[in-house]
């Protein structure tokens, strides 16, 4: 009777053991494949973002052309807000964010301007050709989302139309597209904003 019992408990806890086994196995399974995943979107995003940017430059290079600043900020103000807002056929959302935005519509929500207050922080304490990102997967009310930001550094061809020297010319043509700007006074290597992405995934 005694020997049964013994084998009994043997097997309990042989069980239990396995149980919790499996267990193990099956969360470090799920990790790895919630790493590889956001690996791998996060590539997607990097890539995508590179030819975003790629067709951003070119824009503003054809806005510019023949010296006109004001035909670029035309071009600017119809061109580049089409190019950077609409969603991706690869499920990617595309957007611009400012802490202090020339369009209205690109103020950050709460989660993106605690990210823009960070990389102003590390732009100040860090080298100024810091490339600033940051990757992460949020919970929405529906889904899960991947989040890819990435820091938008004020460059000298930059400070034509956000700088603190802006022609009077120009400056009347901004306050007549943007009312409410606020992205001037800028210098060199600033912050300016970011290109924020974003992709729900499956849970």
């Amino acid at each position: 009777m005694l020997l049964k019992y013994r084998n009994y408990v043997f097997n309990m806890k042989f069980i239990q053991f396995l149980i919790v086994l499996f267990l193990l196995i099956t969360s470090m399974s799920n990790s790895e494949s919630s790493e590889t995943n956001k690996s791998v979107i996060l590539n997607e995003a990097k890539n995508l973002l590179k030819e975003t940017a790629k067709q951003y430059k070119n824009t503003l290079i054809q806005g510019l052309q023949h010296n006109n600043l004001i035909k670029a900020l035309k071009y600017c103000n119809k061109e580049v807000e089409q190019l950077v807002s609409k969603d991706n056929e690869k499920g990617f959302a595309i957007k611009r964010v400012s802490l202090r935005p020339r369009n209205k519509n690109n103020y950050p929500n709460l989660y993106e301007k605690e990210i823009l207050e960070k990389f102003n922080k590390l732009s100040l304490i860090d080298n100024k050709d810091l490339a600033l990102e940051h990757s992460d997967i949020i919970k929405d009310e529906n889904n899960n989302k991947f989040v890819y930001v990435k820091a938008i550094r004020i460059k000298e061809v930059c400070l034509n139309c956000h700088g603190s020297n802006i022609n009077d010319a120009l400056k009347k043509e901004i306050q007549k597209l943007y009312p409410d700007d606020k992205a001037i006074n800028y210098k060199l290597n600033d912050i300016r904003g970011a290109f924020v992405m974003y992709r729900n995934i499956k849970n």
